[in-house]
């Protein structure tokens, strides 16, 4: 209502155009309007803030950001949390937009851009939302979210002869997002299947007799897996190396549903196998943070006697290396790699004891 208020302003007057909304406002109530605005600035950049740090959480959640320090600053509430880096980057931007545009009237094209474009996205997902699921039907989800998009589009539109006075920085940003979203996606699938080319079967270590047949370790060994059925990479290099396995090894698969929260009741799953191998798929929810040894300590009223305080949690890291083998351009594969180097590290996301975490490197031609 206060776009269109603006518009019949400036179709009666096009002289207002230099400060539409402190025009549109009487000259008694200027005042008023003007600390309204002030609060609600504060509001607004506060609810950014928390945005930014909320959807990074999810995105983490999802496989398409890499892992981050996340600081919980509640102990009653789960979704009031803090990242660091996030926080550092909105203030490095806040400082090189205020360099590049110096004052509101130059920042006004960017901004502009920034919120047309986002009631289109959002209008987009709105009809995603409809049919998939409030089972609304492609009919109706269409006729509701388009009727959104139509006036979205006009505010777009009208916004888009600014795109070369400064509205390209936000499609810049954006696109840049999505790079980094898209490159870390595709190159931990690129790296799973590295890492499957390289692995092999429970049943191959088995079958090895002789001097190549590996010792047995008496401690019982967790290991983080991306596929329950094949060996981990960090327990293949322990093998292959060393000759050396542990006498039970617990391999853990963590997912992250697209729902909010996973009842405890459906937390994970354990299959044991005779071979001293039990696999257990953990479920989470994208809101919820990961906790292994919480899910170790509950093996045992599923028929598994382990004590969480004697497992060793042995992590694979792997150390990227950028080749011409197919799959991503050079200079994404060389982003993916900087990105693993700055993720944090899997001991603090899972929560694992540290002294309980040894770690197994490689190098691998992505």
């Amino acid at each position: 209502m206060n776009y269109l208020g603006q518009g019949a302003l400036l179709l009666r007057d096009p002289s207002a155009a230099e400060h539409p909304f402190y025009l549109l406002v009487p000259p008694a109530l200027l005042i008023p309007v003007l600390l309204i605005a002030t609060v609600a600035t504060c509001i607004a950049s506060q609810a950014v803030i928390t945005g930014a740090f909320s959807l990074t959480w999810q995105a983490i959640q999802l496989g398409y950001l890499p892992r981050l320090k996340v600081r919980h600053t509640s102990r009653r509430e789960r979704g009031q949390i803090y990242i660091p880096e996030v926080n550092y980057i909105l203030f490095g931007l806040t400082v090189l937009v205020v360099g590049m545009f110096r004052t509101s009237a130059n920042l006004a094209a960017a901004y502009g851009i920034a919120v047309t474009s986002t009631m289109v996205v959002t209008s987009v997902f709105l009809f995603f939302v409809l049919r998939d699921r409030l089972g609304r039907g492609p009919i109706v989800a269409g006729v509701v979210a388009g009727g959104f998009l139509a006036i979205d589009l006009l505010f777009f539109s009208a916004n888009a002869l600014k795109i070369a006075h400064g509205g390209w920085f936000p499609l810049v940003l954006a696109v840049a997002i999505v790079v980094v979203m898209t490159t870390w996606a595709t190159g931990r699938r690129l790296l799973t299947a590295r890492l499957r080319e390289g692995s092999s079967t429970f049943e191959e270590i088995a079958a090895r007799t002789g001097e190549d047949r590996p010792l047995t370790s008496r401690r019982t060994a967790v290991f983080l897996s991306r596929d329950l059925d094949r060996v981990p990479p960090a327990l293949w290099r322990l093998v292959h190396h060393l000759g050396v396995r542990p006498k039970r090894s617990i391999l853990i698969h963590v997912a992250t549903v697209p729902t909010p929260k996973v009842a405890e009741a459906d937390r994970f799953d354990l299959r044991t196998a005779e071979d001293g191998v039990h696999r257990v798929a953990v479920r989470y929810g994208f809101m919820e943070e990961p906790n292994i040894p919480a899910v170790i300590a509950r093996l045992r009223g599923r028929g598994l006697d382990v004590d969480p305080d004697e497992v060793v949690y042995i992590l694979g890291r792997e150390t990227i290396l950028a080749t011409e083998r197919r799959g991503m351009a050079l200079w994404r594969e060389r982003l993916f790699g900087f990105l693993t180097r700055n993720a944090a590290r899997a001991t603090a996301f899972y929560r694992l004891p540290p002294r309980q975490v040894i770690e197994v490197g490689a190098e691998i031609d992505l």
